[in-house]
């Protein structure tokens, strides 16, 4: 009986999701109807639909949702990592070093695009720095390092 709960809320979750989705593609500065959404997806009888829909607004969402994934995924490992259920990935500094990544670019004077990677990048390395030091030092060091 406790599966069959837990099965119909993850179903309704995903429910919801999808039309969140559906809602988020209809809405904008140009609204359109399900039907007209669902046209841009099939065919191409409307060029300006279907550069709204599929070049501007679904690539918005997919970007929205692979973030959160994210976001998700370096909030879970941080909490495994500390085995602290509050920890953020903000506790040990890795949001601060793709801060600095991203700063680093605008300096640089590169092309905005660049700004994401160079965060990325800076990000990565110093997650790794981090833990390599985590497998010698306490968690109350790698905190104040972090810090």
């Amino acid at each position: 009986m406790f599966s069959n709960r837990i099965t119909l809320a993850y179903f309704l979750i995903f429910i919801a999701y999808v039309v969140l989705i559906f809602t988020s593609l209809m809405i904008g500065e140009m609204n359109f109807s399900l039907s007209e959404i669902f046209k841009a997806f099939f065919t191409n009888e409307d060029e300006t639909l279907s550069i709204i829909v599929m070049d501007s607004r679904l690539p918005r969402i997919l970007m929205a949702i692979l973030i959160g994934m994210l976001l998700a995924s370096s909030g879970s490992v941080t909490q495994t990592v500390f085995a602290n259920p509050i920890a953020d990935p903000y506790i040990i500094g890795i949001a601060s070093a793709a801060t600095f990544g991203a700063v680093m670019a605008y300096m640089l004077e590169v092309p905005d695009y660049y700004f994401g990677i160079f965060g990325f990048v800076c990000c990565c390395v110093f997650s790794l720095g981090i833990f390599k030091i985590s497998k010698r030092a306490s968690i109350a060091t790698l905190l104040i390092i972090g810090i």
